[in-house]
């Protein structure tokens, strides 16, 4: 996952797009819980970068 954190007209655009397609909203659920109910260990790493932020899932199966 990524969001695009610039201030430019570009990514502004871009970023509206995806809150008015539903790609953005917040849905409170944890991710993580997610993955760990189907026998997954699950963390997420974010790295900022200089005009967007990504977003990581790291899942292992649990032997």
């Amino acid at each position: 996952n990524g969001v695009l954190t610039g201030t430019g007209a570009a990514a502004r655009l871009i970023e509206w797009l995806y809150r008015i397609t539903g790609q953005r909203q917040d849905s409170g659920v944890n991710i993580a819980a997610l993955f760990e109910a189907c026998g997954f260990e699950a963390h997420i790493v974010r790295q900022d970068c200089p005009h967007s932020m990504a977003q990581v899932i790291i899942a292992r199966k649990k032997v």
